[in-house]
């Protein structure tokens, strides 16, 4: 399951070379109790210490392509990363805004909300955390026009 491809290459001096990509994985689903790992397929695990929880439930078209962008972001963004939650965005009469919006809580802290289109904008999380002086708060990347919006927490 963890292996992608394994690749053996014999070199002229005698040297072999073995080149092997892995699946890792990308999140739990608590809806199927396994983990997600990049080709999509799903894992029975028992420790999930460091992978993100995905809380509830998502449609499973929604689910591939979620799959699809996570795979392409940096693992140690993905690893900051503590609970995702499908979270849709709605009108006010009920109609929707964003059906690929997701909510995740990141261990810094913070709250990120992002979407499928704009999901490789996670790749630049650190910087965008950065440039806000290390601020919490509520980071929204789901712009269709490359304007991140940020909400610093109320002080209680």
């Amino acid at each position: 399951h963890l292996i992608n491809t394994c690749k053996i290459t014999k070199k002229l001096n005698l040297k072999i070379v073995i080149t092997v990509s892995e699946n890792y994985p990308l999140f739990y689903y608590n809806e199927t109790h396994t983990l997600i790992l990049t080709n999509g397929k799903e894992y029975d695990a028992n420790n999930t210490y460091g992978v993100p929880n995905l809380i509830n439930y998502v449609p499973s078209d929604i689910l591939n392509l979620f799959v699809g962008g996570l795979k392409e972001i940096n693992r140690d963004i993905i690893q900051n990363i503590s609970e995702m939650e499908y979270a849709p965005s709605l009108n006010s009469d009920g109609t929707y805004i964003d059906k690929e919006r997701f909510m995740l809580s990141m261990r810094d802290g913070n709250i990120v909300y992002i979407n499928i289109a704009n999901i490789k904008v996670l790749n630049s999380y650190n910087k965008i955390y950065a440039s806000n002086g290390d601020k919490k708060g509520y980071y929204n990347l789901d712009s269709d026009y490359g304007i991140y919006y940020f909400k610093e927490f109320e002080s209680k």
